[in-house]
């Protein structure tokens, strides 16, 4: 080419405002349209500025093809030099990182882009040019980027269109552990915000794009050193601050829950945060407020001087195009780019505007519903043109002729789009598409058939192979329950295996979708001791929650009479408490009125509780009096110290959130055990050794030395209940290795020992479990009738029978649930 040519091309590309300053120059000689399509062809375009010399005007057809991908107006020149101007920076800039033998993945980071949004990009360039000669051509355009330099390649997202003052607002806010929010709704432009105030910060890779996170932060791994963990939020907050003490940019935190959100609010105040994608409403923004009293910039539309200009550099073109794009689009970036990009398409009509909108995931409405499937479906339940689309917009995962979607978000994303008729018509053919029967039940309780779904789940109880498959079936079978005593029983069973087996939270989160949709359970005292006992748990790391839910408990509790429930309530006033001392105060001046109006110890201990979940090391001191005081009372006849039972099986539970894990309770028991023998409390030490045993089982297993030390320290104990206890998780470990009738068998032995009412009753249901754990139910049930014992006086017990039997019919699939339950949870 001749270098008159390339000075006149230059030229004009000046005087509009180009500069290899600024942008990357691809100049090549193309004599025929064969050789400008072959070039165009490896994938050029975006904000470079391809100049094209060719001695005769250019082909029209060439032209029309240009015209489907990128903005172009032919320029004649001095002598016959006709340059295109090609916009779209960030496309160049992709299709160079592709050239260069990146993956799609590597590349879209680099420039900022979310997956799915690089492959649509990419699959415009095929679907305008057909199909490229691929790597050579690429190859070549690599090539051509790479002589003009590195100092040439573009390093910022190109210039916003009336958001400078927004970017410098941000810049100007930066300091040290500032914290900065930015809201706006959604489509109006925040995420280019924030990615160019990262891109002046010098922050690029500190970007975190929370569209996959919800409920893991994962997403933050990259930021620590070495990767994420099983810390809690503060650790890790800690670790990353100071691995890299500069700013954090966060994209779309509205999405965030979990522990992603915990550990969110660590950081803030610890290091400069960037945070966007907030409603103006949004709880965490509140909560960020609180925490460090951000600096907060408020995005809204574009005014119509701006919109117009960006409609324009999307492409659009004549004034009365430009008018209609921006009297639907409203000023919002997001709806500009759609419609100024697909002019044909523009009608008077917002429902047209919001369909363009969504143009690129191509949702149909049966693919849509893709996202709202619980387990994998096979590809044969939706239509191959869904399926395809879906997975060309990287909505869902495709294994082995099965698809799911793509991940927490997307499923919420989709689960929007789709109208509660069609979600009905969906669900009903994924129901009969779907193999498994507990997908198969959760599909018609979604498509509102609640009997089937409820009669599926309940046949399918009995077959449940892990503890999660069977906390994923009481979940359907609770939430398409007739909610009489079945239906209460379902929702305790199915919460509590969910906690045991998922989490505290999705617990909760269960718990709250039932109450959602059946308000009339929240006045049943078993639903509000649930409930306020998650709360309670749920609360015990942090303090603001704590108080927060107390509120929501306590309104529930004043609606129950039970003694029982009013000592949780104080519970949790307790434990929601900021100052140790006035704590200890209350804690003194509560005993006795919980002495005199909740006898039960585990009422009275609730003090002692309450300031371990404060980690206050002086708990011992309120709670082993009250202990040693029931023993007092009690005498010495045989079993007094039997109410231990309370601290074994609640106590421990409450010091399990305070301190974290199960090895935090055997430091307590242990320091509990040398306290009681300071103080001559023998035979309430030999108790704790017991208790300590079997709890350290939990934490290690049932190992041949762990399983030694429960045995040597099973004969010691004062009281044939904690006997009994130490004797039923020797059973249990020998009924986990297959050996069923052996643990029965030593149970049986165990129940000839002195007639006691409690230790009686303690092997009944010891006998009782283990034969519905070793999945013979029935058998449970006949241990249960067949074999009566007192309560005595420890008021947990019958709450356990019942529990055991109501379990024990649900896993034979029948509907004999008693009746009389025991009010005392």
């Amino acid at each position: 080419m001749g270098a008159d040519r390339v000075a006149s091309a230059k030229a004009l590309l000046g005087a509009a405002g180009w500069g290899s300053d600024r942008h990357p120059l691809v100049v090549a000689a193309a004599e025929d349209r064969d050789g400008l399509v072959e070039l165009l062809r490896g994938g050029l375009g975006g904000a470079a500025a391809v100049v094209v010399a060719s001695p005769d005007p250019i082909d029209g057809a060439v032209l029309d093809d240009l015209r489907r991908l990128w903005t172009v107006d032919d320029w004649r020149g001095a002598g016959p030099t006709h340059p295109v101007d090609a916009l779209g920076e960030v496309q160049i800039r992709l299709l160079a990182h592709l050239a260069d033998g990146a993956s799609t993945n590597v590349a879209a980071r680099a420039v900022h882009l979310s997956v799915r949004s690089a492959h649509r990009r990419v699959a415009e360039t095929v679907a305008a040019l057909g199909d490229p000669s691929s790597t050579a051509a690429l190859g070549r355009v690599s090539a051509r980027l790479r002589e003009l330099g590195p100092a040439h390649r573009p390093s910022a997202p190109s210039g916003l269109v009336g958001r400078k003052a927004s970017v410098e607002a941000i810049l100007a806010s930066v300091g040290d552990r500032s914290c900065t929010t930015v809201t706006g709704e959604r489509g109006v432009g925040t995420t280019a915000v924030l990615l160019s105030a990262a891109e002046a910060l010098g922050v690029a890779d500190r970007v975190v794009r929370s569209l996959e996170l919800v409920d893991d932060p994962v997403a933050f791994a990259r930021l620590a050193d070495p990767a994420v963990g099983t810390e809690s939020p503060a650790v890790l907050a800690a670790r990353i601050v100071r691995a890299d003490p500069r700013p954090i940019v966060i994209d779309d935190a509205r999405l965030l829950g979990g522990q992603a959100r915990d550990l969110l609010l660590a950081l803030a105040g610890e290091v400069p945060l960037i945070v966007g994608g907030l409603a103006r409403d949004e709880p965490l923004l509140a909560m960020l407020e609180e925490r460090c009293r951000p600096t907060s910039i408020d995005l809204g539309p574009l005014p119509a001087a701006d919109a117009a200009a960006l409609a324009r550099r999307y492409g659009a073109r004549g004034d009365d195009v430009v008018a209609d794009i921006i009297a639907l689009a409203g000023g919002y970036p997001e709806r500009l780019a759609v419609l100024a990009r697909n002019p044909d398409d523009v009608d008077h009509s917002a429902e047209q505007a919001i369909r363009q909108i969504r143009t690129d995931a191509r949702l149909a409405a049966e693919a849509a519903l893709v996202g709202l499937a619980l387990a994998p479906l096979p590809e044969t339940a939706l239509s191959a043109d869904a399926v395809e689309a879906l997975d060309h917009s990287r909505l869902i995962v495709r294994r082995d002729g099965m698809v799911s979607a793509a991940g927490p978000v997307t499923r919420r994303v989709l689960e929007s789009l789709a109208t509660d008729v069609a979600a009905n018509a969906a669900h009903r053919r994924l129901a009969d598409a779907v193999v498994d029967d507990v997908a198969r039940a959760e599909h018609l309780l979604l498509a509102g058939d609640r009997a089937e779904a409820h009669r599926i789940a309940r046949s399918s109880l009995a077959g449940a192979p892990t503890p999660a498959g069977r906390a994923r079936i009481l979940a359907v079978a609770a939430r398409s329950a007739e909610h009489g005593a079945e239906g209460v029983a379902l929702v305790d069973a199915a919460a509590r295996a969910i906690l045991a087996t998922e989490s505290l939270r999705a617990a909760r989160a269960f718990l709250a979708e039932v109450l959602e949709a059946h308000p009339e359970l929240e006045a049943r005292p078993a639903i509000v001791a649930l409930d306020a006992g998650l709360r309670i748990q749920d609360g015990l790391a942090d303090s603001a929650r704590t108080r927060l839910d107390r509120a929501l408990a306590t309104r529930g509790l004043e609606r129950a009479e039970e003694v029982r429930l009013r000592a949780i309530r104080w519970g949790l006033d307790l434990a929601s408490g900021g100052d140790r001392e006035v704590l200890r105060t209350d804690a003194d001046a509560l005993g006795p009125v919980l002495a005199d109006e909740a006898p039960d110890l585990t009422s009275r201990m609730l003090p002692g509780i309450s300031l371990a979940m404060q980690g206050d090391a002086t708990w011992p001191n309120h709670l082993l009096p009250v202990l040693a005081d029931a023993i007092a009372r009690a005498g010495e006849e045989p079993g007094s110290s039997d109410l231990l039972l309370a601290l074994g099986s609640e106590v421990v539970g409450f010091l399990l959130g305070a301190y974290g894990d199960l090895q935090g309770a055997v430091d307590v028991l242990a320091r509990s055990i040398v306290a009681l023998r300071a103080t001559g409390s023998d035979a309430l030490a030999s108790d704790l050794e017991v208790m300590r045993a079997y709890t350290s089982i939990a934490v290690r297993g049932p190992d041949d030395a762990g399983l030694a030390v429960l045995r040597a320290a099973i004969p010691r104990a004062s009281s044939v209940r904690q006997r009994c206890a130490g004797l039923a998780v020797l059973a249990q470990s020998e009924a986990d290795r297959g050996a069923l009738e052996l643990a029965m068998a030593s149970l049986e032995r165990a129940r000839r020992e002195p007639d006691d009412p409690i230790g009686s009753d303690a092997i009944t249901q010891a006998r009782a479990t283990v034969a519905w754990t070793g999945g013979e139910p029935a058998r449970a049930l006949e241990i249960l009738g067949a074999e009566s014992g007192g309560a005595g006086s420890f008021s947990l017990l019958p709450l356990q029978r019942w529990a055991l039997q109501a379990w024990a019919h649900l896993d034979l699939g029948t509907t004999a649930v008693p009746e009389d339950r025991p009010v005392v949870y």
